[in-house]
């Protein structure tokens, strides 16, 4: 009696299913074992970068814990949730040959606040990088008033959802730009860390609204309008030191530089105009 061809076939193909399920179970098993071995598991979670954040707030973002074994670590996952955080600008993640993941992140740097529907954080480009909360993100920036999201380079859209970029910022967001880049110059006019607020018109150009402070006459404004800000403000030194001068101790209201060839003051106690 012939043995069955067709049993034979069955019984081969069985044999080597058998075959494929035992080896992808070891690979499988294997691997397993791989990513969960103790001798592979992360010595230390290195962290630069941080400015705003804390460790523990890169670590609940990214996923990852001290131990974490190494081999399971994705990290071009663990970058984008990285990004995917308010703060973060970008990120670089990598593991060393010293069982270490090294994290290394960007923040934002926060340049003011701007009051648009809402107020929203700037960094140093000019961008809006998160809404602004009082309490939880950093004090003391001054807040920008007077704009419009199509000033910031935005427009919203009537047809769909969303925004989407215009061409460029308008003359009054550049002069606000320009002015709060003299903030961060550790040369600036000692005046300006009396800044509380800037407001932009698109007819006169920027105001300063300051703290009155005695070192300073008591000064509550200083109208810029547009360009020759640098030279504006060394005019404004001058003026305020030589008030300071002739010892009279009058307190001054506002000064109004929008003109580059004269300079206006105006006393406290006299109605402002406009």
């Amino acid at each position: 009696m012939f043995p069955d061809p067709r049993r034979s076939c069955r019984q081969g193909l069985l044999r080597e299913v058998g075959l494929a399920v035992l080896i992808g179970a070891a690979i499988i098993g294997g691997y397993h074992g791989l990513v969960t071995a103790s001798f592979l598991s992360a010595r230390d979670i290195a962290m630069s970068g941080l400015v705003f954040l804390e460790r523990e707030d890169i670590l609940e973002q990214a996923g990852v814990w001290p131990g974490i074994n190494l081999p399971g670590v994705n990290t071009d996952l663990v970058e984008r949730r990285l990004e995917a955080h308010p703060w973060i600008c970008r990120a670089e993640v990598r593991v060393t040959a010293r069982r270490t993941l090294d994290i290394r992140i960007e923040e934002y740097t926060p340049l003011a606040v701007v009051a648009v529907g809402r107020d929203w954080l700037i960094d140093q480009s000019g961008n809006i990088f998160k809404a602004y909360e009082p309490g939880a993100d950093p004090g003391g920036l001054p807040r920008v008033t007077g704009l419009s999201l199509p000033d910031l380079g935005i427009r919203a859209l009537e047809e769909k959802d969303g925004e989407e970029r215009a061409p460029g910022f308008s003359r009054s967001f550049n002069a606000v730009m320009n002015m709060l880049q003299f903030l961060r110059q550790p040369d600036s006019v000692p005046i300006l860390r009396s800044l509380v607020r800037i407001h932009a018109d698109e007819a006169v150009g920027i105001t300063l609204h300051l703290i009155p402070s005695p070192e300073f006459l008591r000064l509550e404004t200083v109208r810029m309008g547009f360009f020759d800000y640098e030279i504006k403000l060394n005019r404004l030194k001058m003026v305020l030191n030589m008030m300071r001068g002739e010892g009279t101790g009058a307190a001054l209201s506002t000064v109004d530089l929008t003109n580059p060839g004269s300079v206006t003051v105006t006393p406290a106690g006299i109605p402002k105009e406009g």
